[in-house]
């Protein structure tokens, strides 16, 4: 049998914990994930076809000044903007 020398151990690693949270980024304020989440339910319910809802608040509006999903996010005038956007369109 191999006998390990104290010194050879290292005792001072740190502990891993492997449940540990793995982002790094800050998350999104709670009241922007509430607006997402509406403006993605609303374009759903409007739009004809899921697909045309995704793919529309996911590619840059000329009218509106650019992807509707990150204006609608951004703040409440951005929401009321693309809010009446969805409305033009159906």
């Amino acid at each position: 049998m191999s006998e390990v020398a104290a010194d050879e151990t290292d005792l001072t690693k740190p502990v891993r914990r492997p449940f540990r949270k793995s982002y790094t980024k800050n998350l999104m304020p709670a009241d922007a994930v509430a607006r997402q989440g509406q403006i993605t339910r609303i374009a759903w319910e409007k739009m004809r076809e899921p697909g045309e809802a995704i793919a529309w608040l996911n590619a840059h509006d000329d009218a509106l000044g650019g992807r509707p999903i990150d204006l609608a996010t951004a703040s409440v005038e951005g929401f009321a903007a693309v809010e009446a956007a969805i409305g033009a369109r159906v």
